[in-house]
């Protein structure tokens, strides 16, 4: 019997958030079921979610799979993210985005640069895939995260500079440190850049991947984007299925070289020549003092980047968000 339940418990916990989405999600978890490290458990955290998620996930019939619903909505993923973190018992924990693929060795190389190295987070590489460019037959892989990420630069870097949190894999201990994200609607920017920012800060020892073992999908969709189904990625699921990684990856490096020819990838790297903000950024990053955050808080204006994206994915408006604490209460009583 505690076999068993090490065995369910695992090594890795993945944290996938998720909001009534339900065909994408079931892409985004069997690939997970595909990943050649197989001691891991999942913790799906539903933003209020309706049946047809809970449907989704039951459907697998695998008892690593838990969802665990929350009854009030933080209307962003930082909320469920950090009540994932804080259910996690397991040495490590990974994220996956409920519109993301993971390629199968994804965990396998996390895992290991973990346990060889001092790092204590690891970043794989992500390709990114789009609806625009010249391919009018399927997505279209436009970029690929940089190699070499580091923290210091996500000060001045573009915000989704440490996108996608898919290719996040680090040690719990590390996340209780740092403690819970800092909701949306309480940074400038997004929350995955204000923890990079934290992160940075405390000194965390990131090692950043050479491998793309992550697909993140930044289709160009008219709102609200989660009425889509995401069907342009079943073919690239079923791929991830059948063992054709080395085709993918092929796609990949023909895609983008294809992007980079046109001249239609996005820059990760951070301005240049220097402007006030790397300048603000700069003071961020030696002193921890956000003066950005200030100055936009002084003249009256709301870090609403939340209000923004929520209205734009979903078509719904979030008038309050939830406590963390209360649903981090509730999500332990459903374990």
């Amino acid at each position: 019997m505690r076999k068993l339940i090490g065995e369910l418990r695992g090594d890795v916990t993945i944290v996938a958030s998720t909001y009534n989405r339900a065909p994408v999600l079931s892409r985004a978890l069997r690939t997970v079921l595909k990943q050649t490290h197989r001691n891991w458990r999942a913790l799906i955290i539903g933003d209020q979610c309706d049946q047809e998620t809970a449907d989704c996930v039951a459907a697998f019939q695998d008892p690593r799979l838990r969802f665990i619903n929350l009854p009030e909505r933080f209307g962003e993923q930082s909320g469920p993210n950090s009540v994932g973190m804080a259910l996690a018992d397991t040495p490590y924990i990974a994220f996956l985005n409920h519109d993301d693929l993971w390629l199968p060795d994804h965990l396998s190389n996390a895992l290991k640069a973990l346990k060889v190295s001092r790092a204590e987070l690891v970043w794989s590489q992500a390709a990114i895939f789009t609806g625009r460019g010249p391919r009018d037959d399927r997505p279209y892989f436009v970029h690929c995260t940089p190699p070499g990420r580091n923290l210091d630069a996500a000060f001045d870097a573009p915000f989704f500079y440490g996108e996608p949190i898919s290719c996040w894999v680090g040690r719990t201990d590390l996340f209780r440190r740092i403690g819970p994200m800092t909701p949306a609607a309480d940074v400038d920017g997004t929350s995955l850049q204000d923890y990079c920012k934290r992160l940075n800060q405390a000194g965390v020892r990131l090692k950043a991947l050479d491998d793309i073992t992550v697909l993140k999908d930044q289709m160009r969709l008219r709102p609200p984007v989660y009425a889509h189904d995401g069907t342009y990625a079943e073919r690239w699921t079923r791929m991830i299925e059948n063992g054709e990684t080395d085709a993918i990856r092929s796609e990949i490096d023909e895609d983008v070289w294809l992007a980079n020819l046109l001249g239609e990838t996005d820059r990760f790297e951070p301005p240049s020549p220097p402007d006030q903000s790397t300048q603000l950024a700069r003071v961020a990053r030696e002193s921890g003092i956000d003066l950005n955050r200030a100055l936009i808080k002084a003249r009256g204006s709301k870090l609403d980047m939340l209000g923004r994206v929520v209205t734009h994915r979903t078509g719904q408006s979030v008038a309050r968000q939830a406590e963390l604490a209360a649903m981090i209460d509730h999500a332990r009583a459903m374990l």
